[in-house]
């Protein structure tokens, strides 16, 4: 990939989305935030949810918390030619998710969806 890709795909996911929504319903974080930082971090490589994506390809893991909660953790490309999506950019999208809604949420950042 050329630098100036990689440097776009970095920009487009530090600006504001195009398109954000927190979930109005739902099981709250609570304790479980931490948990989600913990599992964000290592569910973001490759053989996971970031790496290689093909036009309109998903990834999708859904992971035990604590308390008997689950997490479901959704990135997709939405652009037109495959990309690469970073293991620190997907760490950005799923935390601002994380971090952002209480009840969860989703958002589209330049071509990126994340859902959590």
């Amino acid at each position: 990939m050329h630098l100036s890709a990689i440097a776009a795909t970095a920009l487009a996911l530090l600006t504001s989305p195009i398109q954000a929504e927190c979930y109005t319903t739902g099981e709250r974080w609570g304790d479980q935030r931490s948990d989600a930082y913990w599992v964000v971090q290592g569910m973001c490589a490759p053989q996971h949810v970031s790496g290689y994506f093909a036009p309109d390809q998903t990834k999708y893991q859904c992971i035990d918390l604590a308390d008997g909660k689950k997490g479901e953790f959704w990135v997709q490309w939405r652009g037109q030619a495959s990309q690469v999506l970073g293991d620190g950019d997907c760490v950005a999208g799923l935390l601002n998710e994380v971090n952002g809604c209480d009840l969860g949420g989703e958002s589209v950042h330049f071509g990126w969806y994340f859902r959590v």
